[in-house]
């Protein structure tokens, strides 16, 4: 299939995804990857869709193959610690890559993908016009310093007083504070905008020194949730928790706009902004940059609010 390598199939990689087989592919989820309670982060799994598409991408004659936008929609949760049966092939110009489980699709995304030879920090497409404006604005908060409890930490207490106490905390991999978790202390920079750090770990890699792109989506992919939480300081999840509801993320897609490096001075920012509402749909966007605020990737989520079984209360009624 060619000498495609990353962070996702590595065979030394313990927390290794994506594994090749005779249809197709197999990906397996590691607890490691949690997003909500027993289900995948969902920025993992749409970042992994970009693994196939490139292995695809050489077998297709691409010498240099670079992912240029990937977008997923989640149909069902993804399951953890199992393995999922994948189907990539090319469509209209890009790969389109479908997540399996018996015969449901769970996920369903493509994935754009050019051949360009590029070296670490080589642009790859501009940022659309309609989002320049809000990028620069996200872009200008790259040095803030902002103390305080993170979102995550304003999240338990939001859900506590509702009534519903989550304890022990979720290991979300993208936001919690666990061990193994990207512990983004995400925090609010102003009304619907949120701000923080991030060190990517040494094997988050292509093996030439880039930053996985399944890494690059997955870790920008919780800002967006508490964009929502920052816009309102927890008004809408206080409500929606009362009436056994809450918001996920439906659909997820990320445009890369230079090469990342995996190892970058004074660690990544990430930022992200609230857009709007449109009934049960709540729009973000969020971005990965440097600390002189140079955009690396963008991200567009859409969530969508859902309502609740009693088993995710543990009640009965």
């Amino acid at each position: 299939m060619g000498q495609h390598r990353c962070f996702a199939c590595d065979e030394q990689n313990p927390g290794r995804i994506v594994t090749n087989t005779d249809d197709g592919w197999t990906f397996m989820f590691i607890e490691r990857f949690v997003g909500p309670p027993g289900r995948v982060h969902g920025g993992t799994a749409v970042g992994a869709l970009t693994c196939p598409a490139l292995q695809l991408a050489e077998r297709d004659g691409m010498q240099h193959p670079v992912v240029l936008h990937v977008n997923g929609r989640l149909n069902l949760p993804v399951p953890l610690a199992e393995p999922i049966s994948v189907k990539a092939y090319s469509e209209e110009g890009r790969y389109r890559v479908k997540l399996h489980e018996d015969s449901n699709v769970i996920l369903d995304g493509y994935v754009e993908v050019a051949d360009q030879e590029t070296n670490i920090g080589s642009v790859l497409q501009e940022p659309p016009s309609e989002y320049v404006e809000d990028l620069q604005s996200l872009s200008d908060v790259t040095d803030a310093d902002i103390e305080g409890h993170s979102l995550f930490t304003q999240f338990l207490e939001v859900q506590k007083a509702a009534g519903y106490p989550l304890e022990p905390p979720p290991k979300c991999f993208g936001c919690s504070e666990a061990d193994g978790a990207l512990e983004l202390s995400i925090r609010k920079t102003r009304q619907g905008d949120t701000y923080t750090r991030w060190k990517s770990e040494e094997a988050f890699t292509d093996g030439e020194g880039r930053l996985a792109t399944t890494m690059v989506v997955s870790a920008i992919d919780c800002m967006n949730l508490h964009a929502i939480n920052a816009n309102d300081d927890f008004d809408l999840l206080f409500k929606l928790t009362q009436e056994k509801k809450n918001f996920f993320t439906g659909s997820y897609g990320v445009r890369i706009f230079r090469v990342p490096p995996v190892e970058i001075k004074d660690d990544y920012r990430i930022t992200s902004r609230y857009l709007r509402r449109d009934g049960r749909k709540l729009f973000t966007i969020s971005a990965l940059s440097d600390s002189n605020g140079t955009i690396y990737a963008m991200g567009e989520s859409i969530a969508i609010i859902f309502d609740l079984t009693d088993e995710i209360f543990g009640t009965d009624s």
